[in-house]
């Protein structure tokens, strides 16, 4: 996810600039939805909407964790489209043809793929498998629809043109040329070209330059036209100058004035068919703003951000009080409907069908639902265009319809209908609110909670297994309430993140002697034995010299055996110290290192336990620089003396690119233990039949970033899942057909 001030990248943006997954040969095709979300909406960065000009109904949308999503009731609900298919649109808006869409999509660790889709959206084939733009992708594209027709795109460093629907490609700019729009009015092409505006009557061929005085010699970040009937005289044309403002020819270009002063607008849309209205946007970091005219750009208004009450607002807005930076490609009109206009944000994304008057979500199902009984808060739930990243769920086990999701960016969700509609809980008085990264429930009070809370999020994701952003933030909270309010408990002086939570009920005395034990991220486990009060550290013999990172601790509710899980470290590329999975027996005085034997470098910083047979373990485990065959799964079955690796990066790659896997959370069904599951990074959610010895990926999961996956406590048939950037999904416990 993408929030201000916070990140920019995630585990695969720094591997590979975002997290990103295509189509490869041998998968099934796009079949109706298996699984279906449950979380809440939004959460995330929201890019590039956009609209077919021939079905106002179907819109396309992603996001900056690598889901893509398609709409058929104008953005009422979303499907995301299987990772398999198309992922990471990367900032371009799809181009809708009559039969046709053309998007954009990134495999892992390759360049861009231009895709096209003939059955609105459901399935994708790539165009070609090179690109003369190498790994930049384009950031404009657009058609001159004649015969035969013509593709044009282009990015910052050049423009090109294809006659053959895509399969090649001619420069028809300098090497270099910074193409910053694109736009046609039948059969005429404008381009936006650094400080020139070129025009072609060829469909591309040839180009000649208009010259634009008033943009002073300054850069031309975009341009878009409209005419009543076609190209000609009465068209009104736009563009924007740097530092200048939006300027406009009322006469086919030859003459051009300022028309709305420089306020930070870079990006201009409007509907090809008429001349009257026009949107600028402040998008792509450049600020939160989006602009409107209605009368051919004599005067202009704020358009966005939305305002109450003639819009309705989201609940990234209402309860986590974000602000709306708008995207890369944030800002996108109709082609053939002037007043429906779209813009994602930070955190969400909206819809106007009146020209900015007033706007709807486009990232949640409803933003007016009534109070529930026994909860104190506004309630949410998704329309299927989820954003974010959920690190750890719990059900209450005292009520089966009572959920905790824990996320990174906007923190502690509850929902008390089995997950139909939830409430934020993150800053009702907690001192960190953007993560929560595990809860644990006390054995003796019925709705006392306690918390691993943080400011710091993602852990442990590629970037923050190397040196973390200081200062860390983070400690345990607790509420007596059920999570309807918080208070910090502990935390470490100088901070430390808290990763992990869990209760000892064995060792536990009364609601006083509450034995706790809590992982500090950098500075291993800490013990507490009055419920949280007073902790001690207990780390003797736990970890490798200058690796502490302990990303999860859990209690064998029987033997009392404490289990905890370091992470890999490494510096910059490398990895020098090995993390592992450690095991105590005397509630943490000392510690045993069970994975001494296969000395793995980069620990998932998840395993799982046989609940059935303490003695297999299932352990993830993430393949990087110097260590690649490590990745996937480890399994003993004797307590930790011997270990066999059941899944491989090579046996995933088969699947699925790159012949690399890094995982997320494993887990043993908790109905049936000969049953597994396993999150993955780039390769979506897999399952076992045999406890682990064997792997298969469950491919009617449609995220590419899937973390943990558990039995529905109210259904032993069906699976809840969640996602790094995808949400929370429910689904069946085994893939349909072999459910028969």
């Amino acid at each position: 996810m993408l929030r201000s001030g916070v990140k920019f990248t995630s585990v695969c943006a720094v591997l590979l600039g975002a997290l990103v997954l295509a189509v490869t040969a041998g998968w099934a095709p796009a079949q109706e939805q298996v699984f279906q979300p449950m979380g809440v909406g939004g959460g995330g960065a929201i890019f590039a909407p956009s609209v077919s000009p021939y079905d106002s109904n179907f819109m396309l949308i992603s996001t900056d964790m690598g889901g893509c999503y398609r709409s058929y009731d104008s953005g009422k609900s979303w499907t995301q489209i299987p990772f398999t298919q198309i992922a990471a649109g990367a900032g371009l808006r799809a181009l809708f043809l009559k039969d046709e869409v053309y998007w954009q999509g990134t495999a892992v660790w390759q360049s861009p793929l231009l895709k096209v889709s003939k059955d609105k959206g459901k399935t994708w084939t790539a165009l070609s498998d090179k690109y003369p733009w190498g790994g930049d992708g384009i950031k404009h594209l657009a058609a001159v629809e004649a015969v035969p027709m013509v593709l044009l795109a282009g990015n910052n460093k050049g423009l090109w043109r294809s006659a053959d629907k895509g399969k090649t490609w001619e420069a028809i700019a300098p090497e270099g040329t910074k193409c910053s729009g694109i736009t046609v009015l039948g059969d005429r092409v404008l381009a936006a070209r650094g400080g020139d505006l070129a025009e072609s009557r060829d469909g591309g061929k040839t180009w000649k330059s208009i010259p634009v005085a008033a943009a002073k010699g300054k850069d031309l970040l975009a341009v878009a036209g409209g005419a009543e009937q076609g190209a000609g005289p009465g068209s009104v044309l736009y563009t924007i100058a740097q530092d200048v403002g939006t300027l406009q020819s009322l006469d086919d270009g030859k003459t051009w004035a300022l028309v709305q002063p420089w306020d930070q607008q870079n990006d201009v849309q409007m509907a090809a068919n008429q001349t009257q209205i026009a949107y600028t946007a402040q998008s792509d970091s450049a600020g939160r703003s989006a602009f409107v005219t209605s009368d051919k750009g004599k005067t202009w208004q704020n358009a966005f951000p939305p305002q109450e009450p003639e819009s309705k607002l989201d609940w990234t807005q209402i309860e986590m009080k974000w602000d709306y930076r708008i995207m890369g490609a944030g800002l996108c009109v109709s082609p053939s409907d002037a007043k429906l206009v779209m813009v994602s944000s930070i955190g969400d994304a909206y819809v106007s069908h009146n020209a900015g008057k007033s706007w709807v979500p486009l990232t949640t199902a409803d933003a007016s639902l009534p109070l529930q009984a026994g909860n104190p808060y506004k309630r949410w739930k998704t329309n299927g265009l989820q954003v974010t990243g959920c690190y750890s769920f719990h059900v209450d086990p005292n009520d089966k319809d009572r959920f905790f999701a824990g996320h990174s960016d906007v923190g502690l969700l509850r929902s008390i209908d089995g997950g139909a509609t939830w409430s934020t809980l993150s800053y009702r008085g907690s001192p960190w609110g953007n993560s929560f990264y595990q809860i644990a429930f006390d054995p003796f009070v019925k709705n006392r909670v306690y918390a691993a809370a943080s400011n710091t999020h993602d852990i442990p994701d590629w970037r923050l297994i190397d040196d973390l952003p200081t200062p860390q933030t983070g400690g345990v909270v607790i509420s007596e309430d059920g999570g309807d309010t918080w208070k910090r408990l502990w935390a470490l002086s100088p901070e430390k993140v808290i990763t992990s939570i869990c209760v000892d009920a064995k060792a536990s005395k009364d609601k006083d002697q509450v034995v706790l034990y809590a992982a500090a991220y950098d500075d291993g486990i800490y013990k507490s034995t009055d419920s949280g009060k007073t902790w001690t550290k207990k780390s003797n013999g736990l970890g490798y010299p200058g690796n502490a990172r302990v990303h999860r601790v859990i209690v064998h509710p029987e033997s009392g055996n404490v289990y905890a899980v370091i992470v890999g470290r490494k510096h910059n590329r490398e990895f020098r110290v090995p993390g592992g999975l450690w095991k105590s027996s005397d509630g943490g005085e000392t510690w045993t290192d069970l994975t001494a034997e296969i000395k793995l470098m980069w620990p998932a910083g998840y395993f799982s336990i046989n609940p059935r047979d303490e003695q297999s373990i299932l352990l993830s485990a993430s393949g990087g620089p110097g260590c690649d065959e490590q990745g996937g799964v480890w399994k003993t079955t004797d307590g930790g003396k011997t270990w066999k690796h059941t899944l491989t990066g090579e046996a995933a790659g088969k699947y699925y690119p790159p012949n690399v896997i890094q995982a997320w959370d494993i887990c043993y069904n908790a109905a049936d233990p000969s049953i597994a599951y396993l999150g993955t990074v780039f390769h979506g959610l897999w399952y076992s039949h045999d406890g682990g010895d064997t792997w298969k990926p469950f491919k009617e999961f449609p995220h590419g970033s899937a973390m943990s996956a558990q039995t529905d406590p109210r259904d032993p048939k069906r699976i809840l899942v969640s996602t790094f950037g995808g949400g929370l999904w429910r689904g069946p416990y085994l893939p349909p057909e072999e459910m028969k």
